[in-house]
């Protein structure tokens, strides 16, 4: 998923399903209702050069047992942590410019709330790059 503008999502901005991989590179998400990005339980996205602001809970969220990589992500100005991770989680940082976030830049371990999946089941993303349009599900 690459160079996405989402604002104003109802939940979270991007939702990574438990289980749920895939590459999340140069999008832009603002002012969602709750964090800008939560990675759901066995997760484990590449999240690379994203800006992430403004959102009213935290720019990133890890569940517990959740993983993954940020790597180069903006995160500013949130109404949370920058990086919230669950106790379990596990999560590769590195070169993220974290600033403004109302809780401290970032926070490993303990209780952080955990929103409700989206209602609708998530599109399965190939693995690989491919020019065939996405299927949604049934």
């Amino acid at each position: 998923v690459t160079g996405n503008w989402i604002e104003a999502a109802a939940e979270a901005g991007i939702y990574v399903y438990d289980g749920g991989r895939g590459r999340f590179d140069g999008n832009t998400i603002v002012g969602s209702a709750f964090s800008g990005i939560v990675v759901g339980a066995g997760g484990t996205p590449v999240l690379t050069g994203n800006t992430i602001v403004e959102n009213a809970e935290h720019g990133v969220l890890v569940l517990d047992g959740g993983g993954g990589r940020l790597d180069g992500n903006t995160i500013e100005d949130n109404g949370g942590y920058g990086i919230a991770m669950a106790e379990g989680a596990i999560i590769q940082l590195d070169d993220n410019a974290l600033s403004g976030n109302r809780e401290p830049q970032v926070r490993t371990g303990g209780s952080v709330r955990v929103p409700p999946p989206p209602a609708e089941p998530p599109v399965e993303l190939p693995d690989e790059p491919t020019d065939k349009p996405l299927e949604a599900p049934e």
